[in-house]
C-alpha cells in the first residue's frame, strides 16, 4: 500500500494511553477498546484490553499504639481493642487475622477485640493473609481477689492455749493470695501465719488482710484465766494424842 499510516484512538485513555506509535499504557484497572484506523481509506480494526489491578504486595504489619518489649496488664474479664496498620497503605490485599498463643489465658475476635479469661501471660498475633507478615503484643492477666473469710468467727481460748485460723481466699484463681495477720491486742492473743497463741487473760480481734485489694475478715478471740481444779487434800499428820485442853496445829496441803 503506498500510504500504511494509522491513527491510533482508546476509547477511555483514563484506563489505557496508546501514542500514534501504537505504543500503550495501561493506566489504571477496567476494560477498553483500541481502535486503529487508516488515513488512506478509513480502514480499521479494534481490540479489547482489559487492565488487571495492580498487586501491590503487604511489606509488613504493626500492631497500634503498643510498645515495643512492654507486656499490657489486663484483669480477668477486660477488654481492650486492638488495630493493625499494614504497610504499604496501597497493598492491595490488607486483610488480617488475629490469633492468641495461649486460649486459657486471652481470646481475640477477628476484628481485634481481645478479652482476658485466665491468669497468665500470652501474646496476641495478627498476620496478614498476603505474604504471612506478622507482629505480636504480649498481655499479662492477673485475677484480683474478691473476697477472704476466717473459718471462725470466734475463739475461746485459755493462757497457754495455741488455736490455728484458716483463710479462704476468692476467687480460687487469684493471682496474689498473700495474706497478712495483725492482734489488736498481742499482749493478748500473738498471731504468726494464723496460728494463735493465748499470753494472757483478755479479749482481742483477730485480722487476716489480702495482700491484693486489702480484704479483711476477723475472729473474735476472748482468753480466760486458767483454772486448775482440786484433785486431793491431805494433812500432815494421820493421827494425834493430846490431853483435855491441849491445843495443837493440823496443816492441810491441796494438790
Amino acid at each position: 500500500a503506498t500510504d500504511k499510516s494509522v491513527v491510533w484512538e482508546s476509547a477511555n485513555s483514563e484506563v489505557i494511553t496508546i501514542d500514534n506509535g501504537g505504543n500503550a499504557v495501561a493506566v489504571e484497572a477496567g476494560t477498553v477498546e483500541i481502535s486503529v484506523r487508516t488515513n488512506d481509506g478509513g480502514k480499521t480494526d479494534k481490540c479489547v484490553v482489559i487492565v488487571e489491578p495492580a498487586v501491590i504486595p503487604v511489606e509488613r504489619v504493626e500492631i497500634e499504639n503498643v510498645k515495643d518489649g512492654e507486656a499490657i496488664p489486663l484483669l480477668k474479664g477486660e477488654s481492650v481493642n486492638l488495630s493493625a496498620a499494614v504497610y504499604p497503605a496501597d497493598a492491595t490485599d490488607r486483610s488480617l487475622v488475629w490469633s492468641v498463643s495461649e486460649s486459657a489465658v486471652l481470646s481475640v475476635t477477628q476484628d481485634g477485640k481481645v478479652t482476658a479469661v485466665g491468669a497468665g501471660t500470652a501474646d496476641v498475633i495478627v498476620t496478614t493473609n498476603d505474604g504471612g507478615k506478622t507482629d505480636r503484643c504480649t498481655f499479662v492477666v492477673t485475677v484480683p481477689v474478691a473476697s477472704v473469710s476466717l473459718d471462725r468467727s470466734s475463739v475461746a481460748m485459755k493462757i497457754g492455749d495455741r488455736v490455728e485460723l484458716i483463710a479462704s481466699v476468692l476467687p480460687e484463681d487469684a493471682t496474689d493470695k498473700g495474706v497478712e495477720w495483725s492482734s489488736s491486742d498481742d499482749e493478748v492473743v500473738k498471731v504468726e501465719g494464723g496460728v494463735l497463741s493465748a499470753l494472757k487473760a483478755g479479749e482481742a480481734v483477730v485480722t487476716v488482710r489480702t495482700s491484693d485489694g486489702g480484704k479483711t475478715a476477723e475472729c473474735s478471740v476472748n482468753v480466760a484465766e486458767n483454772v486448775y481444779p482440786v484433785t486431793g487434800v491431805t494433812l500432815d499428820k494421820t493421827w494425834v494424842e493430846v490431853t483435855e485442853g491441849e491445843e495443837f496445829d493440823l496443816v492441810a496441803t491441796v494438790e
